[in-house]
């Protein structure tokens, strides 16, 4: 599972359990560092302050705030995942410089 899906998970976990609603909508944005999700009706943002965030924080746009906090096994996923991206070797070098 990607990083990605990690947080999506979690944020689908609290927004359905919040609204009672599995059917929702979670993107990331294209031109800013923004988590956006539109369940309810309403649209929630995330303004995402670092990479290694375990505590995310949506507001709406009619004032509702959500919290979402990964649980120890998504945190555990994606330190793995971390380590994966960290260890994994670098490609050869083909021998042509640039």
């Amino acid at each position: 599972m990607s990083t990605g899906n990690v947080y999506k998970q979690a944020i689908k976990r609290v927004f359905a359990d919040k609204y009672r609603d599995k059917r929702m909508a979670v993107y990331w944005g294209r031109d800013d560092d923004t988590i956006h999700v539109i369940a309810s009706l309403r649209h929630y943002v995330h303004k995402i302050v670092s990479a290694n965030e375990d505590t995310l924080e949506f507001a709406s746009s009619v004032g509702d705030c959500v919290t979402v906090k990964l649980t120890d096994d998504e945190c555990r996923e994606l330190l793995g995942l971390r380590r994966q991206f960290i260890e994994r070797p670098l490609p050869r070098e083909d021998g042509v410089s640039l």
